[in-house]
């Protein structure tokens, strides 16, 4: 099993490939609760790295100089 630091790092990977990623399809992936996924989430989303909405996850956009940024 991932530590809670490689599984948050994988997740924000995954959202970054998809673009857009369900609670569920991540705690199926992991082989977690959907309890651990919103743990890890609340804590990405704190960093600025995701934004949860409606049981989904995507990947925060930021605009550095006039130009969007995914990160």
């Amino acid at each position: 099993m991932k530590s809670a630091i490689e599984r948050r790092m994988e997740i924000a990977n995954l959202v970054g490939v998809r673009g857009k990623v369900s609670v569920g399809d991540l705690a199926e992936y992991f082989g977690v609760s959907g309890a651990t996924i919103r743990t890890d989430l609340r804590f990405l989303e704190s960093m600025g790295h995701i934004v949860r909405s409606n049981g989904y996850v995507i990947l925060r956009k930021v605009r550095i100089s006039g130009e969007i940024l995914l990160g």
